[in-house]
């Protein structure tokens, strides 16, 4: 007797080597792709997240002006390779991976823009825009609080 002659068929041997390597290097493009929108996402990076810090961060100089009872000024300056500084008073904010310019009253990119609020908490200013073309972000001041919230103009980008 001779011993058992197993014909594999193609579907019974597994994956070539040539589909084994185009699997990877699609999968690792792919990678490529995504990893850095989630490492922006996760650092905080992203125009949104970076919105919600600076209103977090304006909404703490509106409480200090109510607090003391006198008006807060805050000086927003942009600077494509410094980022975005914030100043009121002695206090100093810095996010240095800010990529939209403020907006000024003209409607133009603008290097600094002003924001005071008064000892009652309201605001002498509507809102701070940011941003160029499809994304512009924007920080409204209610007329009566002054209290600050974030809105997307246009371009949700994360």
């Amino acid at each position: 007797m001779h011993g058992d002659i197993r014909s594999c068929t193609r579907s019974e041997r597994g994956f070539s080597l040539l589909e084994m390597v185009v699997v990877l290097a699609i999968v690792g493009g792919v990678m490529g792709l995504v990893a850095p929108r989630v490492a922006s996402a996760i650092s905080g990076d992203s125009p949104r997240e970076q919105t919600r810090s600076l209103r977090q961060w304006m909404a703490e100089r509106r409480i200090e002006a109510i607090e003391s009872r006198e008006r807060s000024q805050i000086v927003l300056s942009f600077d494509v390779r410094d980022g975005l500084v914030a100043h009121s008073g002695d206090v100093e904010r810095v996010w240095p991976r800010w990529k939209l310019p403020p907006v000024g009253d003209d409607g133009k990119p603008a290097k600094s823009v002003e924001v005071s609020f008064s000892g009652d908490g309201r605001s002498d200013r509507v809102s701070v825009t940011f941003g160029e073309r499809d994304t512009v972000w924007q920080i409204d001041f209610d007329p009566v609080t002054g209290w600050p919230t974030m809105a997307a103009a246009r371009g949700d980008e994360r």
